[in-house]
């Protein structure tokens, strides 16, 4: 709280910032006590114990950018650290929603109509990046699947054909303005959450709210006013909100959501509400995440050690983060289980095609190149087809894909971008293989 205070008052020097060195300062926050209760007992009924991985929890309210609860296995003056807001971690294929509204938006591509081929990405498949493999978290592949399908089964080889050819530039974009705050580098690896800094729990909330919100984002904010000395009083609890998508397109992407918790990776995660998420899992099962949503609640759960990058047993985000997920939303959500409203503006996509896509035509797919306010403009040709120096794109090739060589060192034991200690990273160029995210 005391950080957000000193960048509200004092954001050009929130490290010496008098107003709030002097005190008699009132502070209102946005804090919900019993939703904070709720989510530490979650945490404690899973993670925390001796030896254990510590978990972390943040919770928004959609409608109003509300930080209701921020919660860790280890209390704040145990660590000096919150885990929820400060610790910056590789988030795995939660981060693949950013890619899923990137085809959504930009390109207005329906994920039940736009097809890619699962298969093994052997290092060399994409120019500029040697090192880049790309396989599925159990080596095992689908054929040719639509987006839908493979955003419930998390399938990164998909999405990492897909985030080239829809640009990932654009999809950082995307990410921004849909709530991430802390640095993106565009990379190809960023689509399956190969981030070279990471993001924090709330961050992760706060964008997936913007779905949960109809397509606006507001950003979070755990003050709802400070009362001076004098008595003046300084509201910050209706924060500008910002529509970044139509809401017949977050609509269309919570209804994809809504299946990784009915049928895909995070059925663990399902309290008998509707609900919409995605599972997240790191390299070499060092972290694990959750992060869903209910028309009312946008909840993001991270498991891990924060010492160090250490693989988990059973590491997955489906089996470590949303349990937790489950348990705090199941007394979060008061037995309410309103359903997410039907769009004033239906979304009406087409397939979409790209180099890499199961089939592909020059000029098909259309990129929106209009500022992400306006929603409704298209711009420049998206060039696609099939390549003779792909052979990616023969849709039979791949039918039964063959599996990374035993032992191969470029198949999985190759790294993305990875962490050293909390809040630090290892840079990388983008080019390295760890790709093992669910």
């Amino acid at each position: 709280v005391q950080q957000a205070l000193e960048q509200q008052l004092c954001p050009q020097t929130p490290n010496n910032c008098p107003r709030v060195s002097e005190g008699g300062l009132k502070i209102y926050t946005t804090i919900d006590l019993r939703k904070q209760q709720e989510a530490r007992a979650a945490i404690l009924s899973h993670e925390g114990g001796s030896g254990q991985p510590a978990a972390a929890l943040a919770t928004v309210d959609p409608s109003n950018g509300h930080i209701l609860a921020l919660a860790a296995s280890s209390s704040y003056s145990q660590t000096s650290f919150d885990y929820a807001t400060q610790a910056h971690r590789q988030p795995g294929s939660s981060f693949k929603v950013f890619v899923l509204m990137t085809l959504i938006h930009d390109y207005h591509g329906d994920p039940g109509q736009t097809y890619y081929n699962s298969h093994y990405l052997a290092a060399g498949w994409l120019p500029g990046y040697p090192n880049y493999a790309v396989h599925t978290a159990e080596d095992s592949y689908q054929g040719n699947i639509n987006i839908t399908k493979a955003t419930v089964l998390s399938d990164n080889t998909v999405f990492a054909q897909l985030d080239v050819d829809l640009g990932p530039d654009k999809v950082r974009d995307t990410a921004y303005a849909m709530g991430i705050t802390s640095h993106l580098d565009g990379l190809p690896a960023e689509a399956i959450g190969g981030l070279r800094i990471g993001v924090t729990p709330l961050e992760m909330a706060d964008a997936y709210a913007t779905l949960a919100n109809g397509g606006s984002h507001v950003p979070a904010t755990v003050i709802s006013k400070i009362v001076f000395p004098d008595g003046s009083v300084k509201n910050l609890g209706q924060p500008p909100k910002n529509r970044v998508f139509t809401d017949g397109e977050a609509y269309a992407a919570t209804n994809v959501l809504k299946q990784v918790i009915t049928s895909g990776t995070g059925t663990a995660a399902g309290f008998g509400c509707p609900a919409a998420g995605k599972t997240g899992t790191a390299n070499n099962l060092e972290n694990a995440w959750f992060v869903g949503y209910t028309p009312t609640l946008s909840t993001a759960v991270w498991v891990g050690y924060p010492q160090a990058n250490i693989p988990m047993v059973n590491g997955f985000g489906g089996a470590l983060a949303a349990p937790i997920w489950h348990d705090y939303m199941q007394q979060a959500s008061d037995g309410y289980c309103g359903d997410f409203t039907s769009p004033t503006d239906p979304f009406q996509g087409t397939a979409y095609f790209g180099n890499y896509s199961v089939t592909g035509g020059a000029g098909v797919g259309t990129s929106t190149t209009s500022s992400r306010t306006t929603t409704t403009g298209k711009a420049s040709t998206h060039s696609g087809g099939v390549s003779p120096s792909n052979p990616y794109n023969n849709p039979t090739l791949y039918a039964h894909p063959p599996q990374p060589p035993s032992g191969a060192g470029s198949t999985g034991s190759g790294r993305g971008p990875t962490q050293g200690n909390p809040g630090t990273t290892t840079p990388s160029t983008g080019s390295g293989g760890g790709t093992k995210k669910h």
